[in-house]
C-alpha cells in the first residue's frame, strides 16, 4: 500500500525545507526525498541537514480518497 510522506531535513531558518513523497515504507521516503533534496537548487545550501531527514506519514491509504489540513505556511 502507498502512503503520502512529508519529508523535512530539520533546517529551521525562514522554515525548513520540505518535500511531499508516495512511497510503500518510510525507507523509500527517505531515500527518495534524499535524492531530490541533493538535485535541488534550493537545498543546496543545506545539503549538511540531510542525514537528520524526517518523514511523517500524512496519509496512510492512498487507495481512498484523502485531504489535508488548510494551512498558512
Amino acid at each position: 500500500m502507498l502512503k503520502l510522506y512529508e519529508v523535512t531535513n530539520g533546517f529551521i531558518g525562514e522554515s525548513e525545507l520540505r518535500c511531499l513523497v508516495v512511497a510503500a515504507s518510510e525507507k523509500r521516503a527517505l531515500e527518495l526525498a534524499k535524492e531530490r533534496y541533493e538535485a535541488c537548487p534550493e537545498g543546496k545550501p543545506h545539503l549538511g541537514f540531510l542525514e537528520d531527514l524526517r518523514a511523517e506519514v500524512l496519509c496512510g491509504d492512498l487507495t481512498q480518497e484523502w485531504v489535508g489540513d488548510v494551512t498558512d505556511g
